[in-house]
């Protein structure tokens, strides 16, 4: 989901005051988490083009989590 989107969706709410970056974080760790899936591992590879350093390593994190899953 890109800023804009994040802004659109959770204006008005708790949510948008975590902020996108920490959100984004948020959602790695759960991808992280998550059952293995080769969708999410595409998702995560997906993200880190435009990620900050702080992000990347949660989704380098999560990528190393999910190959590691049976």
């Amino acid at each position: 989901m890109s800023k804009d989107k994040f802004e659109e969706i959770f204006n008005g709410s708790a949510i948008l005051r975590l902020g996108y970056e920490r959100w984004s974080r948020n959602i790695a760790i759960g991808l992280g988490n998550a059952k293995k899936s080769k969708a999410i591992i595409a998702a995560l590879k997906n993200r880190l083009n435009d990620a900050s350093p702080m992000l990347q390593e949660h989704i380098n994190w999560a990528i190393k989590e999910q190959a590691h899953k049976n």
